[in-house]
C-alpha cells in the first residue's frame, strides 16, 4: 500500500516543483492545480484537437487563441440538475496584478466582442465590429456603474465608431452618448435632411388601422440649446 500511495504521490510533487506550474492546492474538489499559460516556456504552443488548435501565445498579445480548419462556430454546452442560469461566459476585469487588483476606472473595458477580418493582403489593424461592457465611473465596492456600447465601421472606411449605447440609467442612445430620454436619437448638423433621417416608422401590411394605434405618434423636438 505504500508503494501505491508513493507512486501516486511522486508526479504530483514533481509537478509541484515545475516553475511552470503555479502550484498544486487541495480545495472544495479534492486536489486541484492551478495553471498560469503565460509563464509556459513556448513563444507558442499548440495542442491539436482534430481539425482545432488551442494556442498558447507567451508573448502576451493574447491568452489564448482557439484555431478552427473546418469549423467556423464554437459551442458550448451545459448540463447538470440545476442549470437556472443557462450557458453564459462570464468575465472579470481589474487594474493592478493578480495577487494585488485595484479598482477599474471609468473607461475601462469590463467585457466585450470583438471582430477582426482579413482585406486584400492584411489583417484589420484594429476591431471593426463590437459589443463592449465598459465601466461608468470609477469602481468601488459600493458604486459598480456600466453601461454598453455597440460599434460598426462605416462602407468603404476603416473608422471603428461607436453607435448605439445603453447607458447606466437603461436609455438607448443611438449616435448619442449621453442619452436623456428613454429613446434618445441625435444626429449632428442641420435642416430638414437631417431630421427626417433620424425616424422612419413604416406599415408593411394591408388593412384597417386599429382605432388607437397607429392612428397618432407625437414627437418631442429639442433645439441644440435644450428648448422644446
Amino acid at each position: 500500500m505504500k508503494k501505491i500511495i508513493l507512486f501516486i504521490l511522486l508526479p504530483l510533487l514533481l509537478l509541484a516543483q515545475d516553475t511552470r506550474f503555479n502550484g498544486w492546492y487541495y480545495g472544495a474538489s479534492g486536489l486541484q492545480l492551478k495553471l498560469d499559460i503565460n509563464v509556459l516556456p513556448y513563444t507558442t504552443s499548440a495542442q491539436n484537437l482534430g481539425s482545432t488548435s488551442l494556442l498558447w501565445d507567451t508573448t502576451y498579445t493574447n491568452i489564448l487563441r482557439m484555431i478552427s480548419l473546418n469549423q467556423p462556430s464554437a459551442l458550448i454546452e451545459t448540463y447538470g440538475a440545476n442549470i437556472a442560469n443557462g450557458t453564459a461566459l462570464r468575465f472579470k476585469a481589474a487594474r493592478g496584478t493578480y495577487a494585488s487588483p485595484s479598482a477599474i476606472q471609468s473607461g475601462d473595458y469590463i467585457t466585450g466582442f470583438s471582430g477582426f477580418g482579413y482585406g486584400t493582403s492584411a489583417w484589420s489593424s484594429t476591431s471593426r465590429v463590437g459589443m463592449f461592457g465598459i465601466a461608468a465611473e470609477t469602481w468601488t465596492n459600493t458604486a459598480q456603474g456600466s453601461y454598453i456600447a455597440f460599434a460598426t465601421t462605416l462602407i468603404g472606411s476603416t473608422t471603428y465608431t461607436e453607435r448605439m449605447r445603453i447607458a447606466d440609467t437603461g436609455y438607448l442612445g443611438i449616435g448619442s452618448t449621453s442619452p436623456e430620454r428613454k429613446v434618445h436619437a441625435e444626429i449632428s448638423g442641420s435642416g430638414v435632411n437631417n431630421i427626417t433621417s433620424m425616424l422612419r416608422l413604416s406599415r408593411l401590411s394591408t388593412g384597417t388601422v386599429v382605432a388607437g394605434f397607429g392612428t397618432g405618434i407625437e414627437f418631442e423636438l429639442e433645439e441644440n440649446d435644450g428648448t422644446e
